[in-house]
């Protein structure tokens, strides 16, 4: 299974398929139309003592479980996908600024209209790197955990679709 091969700063894209019945699977809808991308969430591996976590900025902030756990959770995942950078990664980096933020960085509600605003018309109207640390969605999270990258440099600024459509990531695992 894909969970012997997963290295610290490997990124778990999840997709959540549409269902009438589930109001959560709307929005998950909405967030893949409006940022024209696959996946609607993302997370960052870890590891800590020998087990492989994901960090990820959830409703309640930013958060940490077990990789397993999470993805093997039928209620929220329907499709994962797995990427992992090119270049050498920083590891105890990644480790230690997620440790540093989670439990104390909130979810970025209002970043996600900024992010929409920005999608469209290329013009940054949220709050500047010092800012946007006190509030993440899961992109903002994923971009700040890689953001010695080329592609995530300016990670407050992220679009869904950098991950997706630069030559600094590959695909390494897709479920689907």
């Amino acid at each position: 299974m894909i969970y012997t091969h997963l290295k610290t700063g490997d990124i778990v894209a999840f997709r959540r398929i549409k269902q009438w019945w589930n109001p959560m699977s709307w929005l998950s809808q909405a967030i893949r139309r409006i940022a024209k991308v696959r996946y609607n969430h993302v997370g960052v591996i870890a590891e800590i003592n020998n087990k492989m976590m994901l960090f990820e900025a959830r409703g309640r902030g930013v958060m940490v479980s077990k990789v397993v756990n999470r993805i093997e959770d039928v209620t929220y995942t329907d499709e994962f996908a797995v990427f992992r950078r090119n270049e050498h990664v920083n590891e105890r980096k990644i480790l230690d600024e997620a440790l540093e933020i989670v439990g104390w960085t909130r979810y970025d509600f209002i970043g996600l209209l900024f992010q929409w605003f920005y999608n469209y018309t290329g013009i940054w109207i949220g709050p500047l790197k010092r800012g946007a640390k006190k509030r993440m969605y899961c992109y903002e999270l994923m971009a700040y955990l890689h953001r010695d990258t080329k592609t995530f440099a300016e990670w407050h600024k992220v679009k869904p679709a950098d991950l997706f459509s630069t030559d600094e990531y590959k695909l390494i695992y897709s479920s689907e």
